[in-house]
């Protein structure tokens, strides 16, 4: 099935389409100011560590089990991210944070899901007026 991707979170008992994939800012966004290469009272210099959490959701069927899914749907996306880590050069890099955790148990199947977090490094600069 062609992949439905949302910015809107959906809880997976809410989802009658699979793969469905949401895209949402995580928790550990910071920015980092860099001193350095900064200019004074003139000029800021700094870097956004954004964090992003890409939560994908699969359904097995008769021909595979839901965990089939879940590492293919995994794979694709650190492939498709991989494949242009600087989002079109809107960013510097995307960085893997931590390992895929599953949002259940094994007590949803034939459903399952999982989130993973990629920070997108940005950086930035501030004339300070």
């Amino acid at each position: 099935n062609n992949p439905r991707v949302s910015r809107e979170f959906r809880h997976i008992s809410q989802v009658n389409e699979f793969p469905w994939f949401i895209v949402r800012e995580g928790q550990g966004t910071r920015v980092l100011v860099d001193d350095q290469r900064s200019k004074g009272a003139t000029l800021t210099i700094y870097t956004t560590l954004f964090s992003i959490e890409i939560i994908g959701y699969v359904s097995g069927d008769r021909e595979f089990t839901r965990s089939t899914w879940l590492q293919r749907a995994r794979d694709d996306v650190a492939r498709t991210l991989i494949k242009d880590n600087t989002l079109g050069g809107i960013v510097r890099s995307l960085d893997f944070s931590g390992e895929p955790s599953e949002v259940d148990e094994g007590d949803l199947e034939p459903k399952g899901g999982f989130i993973q977090e990629f920070i997108a490094v940005i950086d930035d600069e501030m004339e300070v007026v």
